[in-house]
């Protein structure tokens, strides 16, 4: 028969509350954003659903996985909108501190930046 290959396993609660953290974290202290605005637009289930099914638990630049050993991170696709479920990127920290001070996509493959525009 058939070899079946186990599904990811989803992002634990302390994992997906970790990242959503994070993301406040990094828009309070990278884009300035205030108090309740780090949270309006991305809630910890928007996390969880881009990090698994968005972007399957990889970097969208280097292909580095979840768990392996570069930390991966939610950040701001384009620095002027906040962060939210359809302006959000998974990157390792140090690709989201390049990406978030060039302040451009560009820095992006053009196939991964074709799929987030999509």
């Amino acid at each position: 028969g058939l070899e079946l290959q186990p599904a990811a396993p989803l992002l634990s609660r302390s994992t997906r509350a970790d990242m959503w953290r994070a993301v406040a974290r990094r828009e309070r202290d990278v884009f300035g954003a205030r108090g309740g605005d780090a949270f309006d637009g991305l809630w910890p289930e928007d996390v969880a659903y881009l990090v698994n099914e968005v972007y399957g638990r990889r970097c969208a630049k280097t292909a580095s996985s979840l768990g392996g050993r570069a930390a991966l991170v939610l950040t701001r696709w384009r620095a002027d909108r906040p962060a939210a479920v359809d302006n959000a990127i998974l990157l390792t920290k140090r690709e989201a501190e390049e990406h978030d001070t060039a302040g451009s996509t560009e820095a992006v493959p053009a196939e991964a930046a074709a799929a987030i525009e999509a």
